[in-house]
């Protein structure tokens, strides 16, 4: 079935001189590989994103006139087919946008600006913006300000202390209804350094949409540390699994919370919390440390009807000495209860041992339409799957 979204236009603005970044022969930051196994620039891993964004329809490239084969090559060979032109910036960022703006063909409803320079994008990121534009006709990525922020004088002496809490830094995609941002245009003066002033010199709103901090644009030599840091950064993934027996007098827990089940819960010589077995598993997989039965065997008293919320932080702890756990995703397999109103309450748990957020943390519940020994109402299974990622960086 087609979709039906308004019709967007990516505007990917990499005419940057790059000359904070110091490179040879005046080459620029686009043409820099970021993989050296598959040989793909930053460029093309920034376009590549947009172009399999189900809500762009087509994207033009403002870069320097000496880029411009090299960037056409890399296009044509990557096959991103929605590149529909490849055109000169200018002087400036808004000679640059404006240039590609008057490219746009008329059917196109919103424009979506870009640095191709900030290459960590994400799909989810550039959908939620894209969305929130579609709503308010002018939306940017950003994310709040966590450092403490001071305003500083003469011989760099704090004068005060700024409330961050009014604070955002502002990232692209910038989006914006076209006919809001060419009316803009007329209004704004040529310094401007992101696309949100020439809409605020309209007086119209710009939604700031929360996005990932790992947005970062690529603009000197301290980036492309960090870069080099994400090629070489390795990520593990475990799989974790663990069923138990139902009975009568027992408390049923479920990611550390007691679920309401008539008396009957999990047997087991903890409190058989097969989800945060099925995790420890997941996450001791991942990290290649064995499995639960070597960290707290059933024949040791000490673990008798314990908290497996105790269990989980212990091998929290041990992970996150060598590791960074990226995200986690659970299922539930029972044909009663229904979860659905307490998957809050587990993510929270386990958000708060794990030390992730809980958009990082996925729980499912499955029924198996009475198939099997979970079918039957006889007992719970869980199977856990999770991501970890080495801390080198």
């Amino acid at each position: 079935m087609q979709n039906k979204h308004p019709k967007a236009c990516a505007i990917i603005a990499a005419a940057g001189k790059s000359s904070r970044m110091n490179l040879a022969d005046g080459m620029s930051k686009q043409l820099l590989e970021i993989n050296k196994t598959n040989g793909k620039t930053v460029i093309e891993q920034t376009v590549t994103v947009f172009n399999s964004c189900v809500y762009i329809d087509e994207i033009i490239i403002a870069a320097r006139n000496e880029d411009i084969e090299k960037i056409r090559e890399i296009v044509k060979k990557a096959n991103l087919n929605k590149v529909i032109n490849i055109i000169a910036g200018g002087e400036t960022r808004r000679e640059s946008v404006f240039n590609a703006v008057g490219k746009v063909r008329d059917y196109i409803d919103f424009i979506a600006i870009h640095d191709g320079a900030r290459c960590f994008i994400s799909h989810e990121d550039i959908e939620k913006v894209m969305l929130k534009a579609f709503e308010t006709g002018a939306a940017a990525a950003g994310t709040k300000i966590t450092d403490t922020i001071k305003l500083i004088g003469e011989n760099n002496n704090i004068i005060r202390t700024v409330d961050r809490d009014l604070l955002w830094a502002v990232q692209t995609p910038q989006i914006f209804s076209i006919d809001l941002y060419l009316s803009g245009l007329n209004k704004c003066g040529d310094n401007i350094t992101d696309d949100c002033a020439v809409v605020e010199s309209m007086g119209h709103p710009v939604s700031i949409v929360e996005c990932s901090k790992y947005n970062i644009k690529i603009t000197d030599t301290q980036d492309l540390k960090f870069l080099e840091g994400q090629k070489n950064m390795r990520y593990k993934t475990g799989h974790g699994y663990d069923a138990h027996r139902l009975g009568k007098d027992r408390k049923l827990i479920l990611g550390g919370v007691e679920i309401p089940n008539e008396n009957v819960g999990l047997i087991g010589h903890s409190d058989a919390d097969v989800l945060i077995h099925a995790l420890i598993d997941a996450m001791l997989g991942a990290a290649g440390l064995g499995d639960i039965g070597e960290y707290f065997p059933d024949n040791d008293e000490k673990y008798k009807n314990i908290s497996s919320l105790i269990l989980l932080d212990e091998i929290a702890k041990i992970i996150k000495k060598d590791y960074i756990i990226s995200n986690i995703d659970c299922t539930v397999i029972l044909e009663k209860p229904k979860l659905a109103k307490y998957k809050k309450a587990i993510k929270e748990k386990l958000g708060e041992i794990l030390g992730i957020d809980i958009k990082d943390i996925n729980i499912k519940a499955k029924t198996e339409e009475g198939l099997g020994f979970t079918g039957t109402g006889e007992g719970i299974a869980a199977q856990a799957i999770c991501l970890i990622q080495e801390r080198n960086i």
